[in-house]
């Protein structure tokens, strides 16, 4: 039977110590930066290097997290010196989200493992089969949105370790995949920072009438997730590692969690599977120790719902509940009293040769030498006397199991003695046991010229090509008649490839393909079923002269691979090429034509990252959130059962306290909501700062403007950017973080 791995959380000291004494197997923490918790009590240098060696003496590993998105400047200069000492420490792995972070600490640190992080949002075999050429990447957190039925198909199909959440705090939308704290309030969520705009009201409207009551205000609030019940299940999948979310809560709540589930995974282990019965009075204690607005199962056994929502209170509205006896004890337990290794002793005494303590840990053993003994003045020392004395371990790591003393007559020695002897031979097994956890850094290697920077020469001489995407017929035929476009991509929402093949057919649009490139942009989240569908959809492609792809996650890309597909693909910005490690990884994959640069970099940030043959979007509703759960199906019904298309007309609206409205699109094929900004995005009047970047194309983003509209923006553009012209801005828009940038 496969070992499944306890992984908890740890946001302080405390914490890492209620985990390991609660009997977790590993732990995950983050340090002064680059985690996703910026703003939990993560630990100082000296304190990490400490939890580093207090994890190791009980026997439990240390993780890392590094699972943010990093800006040129912070990889390249701070990260080697950030990760180097935790290395030499014996750091055991490092959790990641960003691919030039992947690739610059694959190349620093040859033999540290790394662990992708849920916030590359892997959702399928695909991911994973995309990720094994990465030789430091031994493990993979899967996307907490995924089915029992998808983690065994994973489980199936991957020689990689799988981690997946079992407890804890879910977000609304697919981690990885959220702007929507970066967008209306500059702090990032793929820099830690998240404001979590999920948790606050919104009024949901219909044809601008609301139809949320006002018990049905947190419409974005899960509930916690508790997988308790279902546990047998997820062991019977064989999940190498199963994680407990709460680096922000207390220590309190991390000692009772972790012991519950210790209990129930090790009755499952010991009894070969079979013992699945789970006490009502564990299910209760789960309850107590986050009593918030109740707890589901995630997603594990229902794809969204009702039910899984906090609809009348945010999830993470802080209680004012009296402290219970269960937590003071929890407290006392896991915290307060630290955990002690078992350790056999042996302590030699005569009056002709120093004293000798030998200690034996699991397959250690160290000796120590002290004073001589002499000769008592009066009632020589017993056994007992010395044993006494070894016994006060105090707060160190080790107690003793088996102590034995052996004597050579009479002796004496003092008190001071035995305790000096006692304190040099814990020191000397304590280090013993870290000390083959020690490394030694290869010196940080010179980086390659970054190729993605363009020259001087080459900026002068700038010129702006447009490409355009497009997710209503309507603004494929409007953008179709225009000339500005040199490129076309088409959203999988707008139609499918089957539709699409024949929409291409009809004589008015044949001629429009002889001058404009046909891209196809495949669904955002592509999971397990998505990819069995678009199998049959692929065979159309062969009728019409299709130009290539625009993929979003690492899935719909090695997919393609699979196809044997040979048409150019895109990169878009949901890959977030925030470094120019990262966009030069995506430059070397097989068909990588270009690559789209990310939106959360400011003007500055992007110029030092370089944007040569990359897109840069100047217009667009950026999408905010792309989520597994359903605005639609949580309020009234579930959309899909209505069997008709949905125009932008039809999208419900969320609005906020300072009644700005983002559209809700249903994308009920795939089973996905997008929430998009109030504002587009705009960089209109900016050409001369745009050029100084130099990118390979500007991108114009249609989603929710009808003909009138999307005409309009194609020309002020033009007029713009091609004929230099200075137009009249929108009358709501917004620059996004192209001057102000995230924290």
């Amino acid at each position: 039977m496969r070992k499944t791995e306890l992984l908890a959380p740890a946001g302080s000291m405390e914490s890492l110590k209620a985990a390991v004494n609660a009997g977790a197997d590993a732990v995950y923490i983050g340090g002064t930066r680059f985690g996703a918790r910026a703003y939990a009590n993560n630990l100082t240098e000296e304190d990490m290097k400490w939890a580093i060696d207090y994890a190791h003496l009980h026997g439990v590993s240390l993780y890392m997290t590094i699972n943010t998105l990093l800006k040129e400047r912070e990889l390249e200069e701070d990260l080697y010196n950030y990760v180097k000492p935790y290395y030499e420490q014996g750091l055991d792995a490092v959790i990641v989200q960003d691919f030039g972070v992947l690739k610059a600490l694959s190349e620093w640190f040859p033999d540290l493992p790394l662990h992708v992080s849920t916030q590359m949002t892997v959702t399928g075999s695909e991911g994973f089969e995309f990720l094994k050429d990465f030789p430091n990447v031994t493990r993979i957190v899967t996307s907490r949105e995924l089915s029992l039925e998808e983690l065994a198909h994973i489980r199936n199909t991957t020689d990689f370790e799988i981690e997946s959440f079992i407890h804890g705090a879910l977000c609304y939308c697919y981690s990885g995949q959220c702007l929507f704290s970066s967008v209306i309030g500059g702090r990032s969520g793929n820099r830690g920072r998240c404001a979590q705009p999920c948790r606050l009201p919104y009024e949901v409207l219909e044809h601008g009438k609301r139809i949320s009551s006002d018990q049905e205000k947190y419409i974005l609030s899960p509930k916690d997730m508790n997988t308790l019940e279902i546990l047998p299940q997820l062991l019977d999948l064989g999940i190498d590692s199963l994680k407990i979310e709460g680096r922000m809560k207390r220590p309190e709540y991390t000692a009772g969690v972790v012991s519950i589930y210790r209990k129930y995974i090790d009755k499952y282990m010991e009894s070969g599977g079979k013992d699945r019965k789970i006490l009502k009075q564990d299910i209760q204690a789960l309850e107590e120790l986050f009593r918030k607005r109740g707890y589901s199962q995630g997603f594990y056994v229902q794809h969204n719902g009702r039910n899984m929502m906090a609809l009348s209170a945010p999830s993470n509205e802080k209680e004012e509940t009296e402290r219970s006896a269960y937590m003071d004890a929890l407290y006392e337990k896991y915290v307060e009293n630290g955990k002690q290794e078992k350790i056999k002793g042996i302590l030699e005494i005569s009056t002709e040769n120093p004293m000798k303590l030998l200690l034996q840990w699991n397959q250690l053993e160290v000796e120590v030498f002290g004073q001589t003994a002499s000769q008592p003045k009066n009632r020589p020392m017993t056994a007992e006397d010395f044993e006494k004395q070894l016994r006060k371990t105090g707060n160190t790591p080790f107690e003793f199991e088996k102590l034995k003393i052996l004597m050579d007559g009479d002796v004496f020695v003092p008190n001071g003695a035995i305790n000096e002897l006692r304190r040099n031979g814990l020191e000397a097994l304590e280090k013993a046991a870290i000390s083959k956890y020690r490394r030694t850094a290869l010196p940080k290697p010179e980086k390659e010229v970054n190729f993605i920077k363009g020259t001087l020469e080459e900026q002068k001489h700038w010129q702006p090509a447009f490409h355009v995407s497009v997710e209503t017929k309507e603004q494929l035929k409007t953008v179709m008649d225009s000339d500005l476009p040199e490129n076309i991509y088409v959203d999988s929402s707008c139609m499918s490839m089957t539709e699409l093949a024949d929409y291409c057919k009809k004589p008015e649009f044949s001629h429009i393909l002889e001058k404009q490139g046909l891209f196809y942009i495949l669904p955002p989240v592509f999971r397990m079923e998505t990819a069995a569908r678009y199998a049959e959809e692929y065979k159309r492609l062969k009728e019409i002269p299709w130009t290539g792809f625009v993929v979003k996650n690492l899935e719909s890309y090695q997919w393609l691979l699979k196809m044997k597909n040979k048409l150019p693909v895109i990169i878009d910005a949901n890959l977030y090429t925030f470094n120019s490690r990262a966009a030069a990884f995506w430059k070397s994959q097989p068909n990588v034509l270009y690559e789209t640069l990310p939106v959360e970099l400011n003007a500055k940030e992007l110029k030092m990252r370089g944007c040569k043959d990359a897109e840069l979007i100047v217009y667009g509703h950026l999408p905010m959130m792309t989520s597994a759960g359903c605005v639609y199906k949580s309020l009234k019904h579930c959309r899909k059962s209505d069997k008709r298309t949905f125009g932008p007309e039809d999208f419900y609206r969320i609005k906020d306290r300072k009644n700005m409205k983002f559209a809700v699109k249903p994308v009920c094929q795939e089973c996905y909501n997008i929430i998009y900004n109030s504002q587009p995005l705009s960089f209109l009047n900016l050409r001369d700062q745009v050029a100084a970047l130099a990118p390979g194309s500007l991108r114009l983003s249609f989603t929710m403007e009808n003909e009138v509209q999307t005409k309009d923006v194609l020309n002020r553009f033009e007029k713009n950017y091609i004929q230099k012209s200075r137009v009249e801005e929108f009358a709501d828009f917004t620059r996004g973080h192209f001057k102000r940038g995230v924290e």
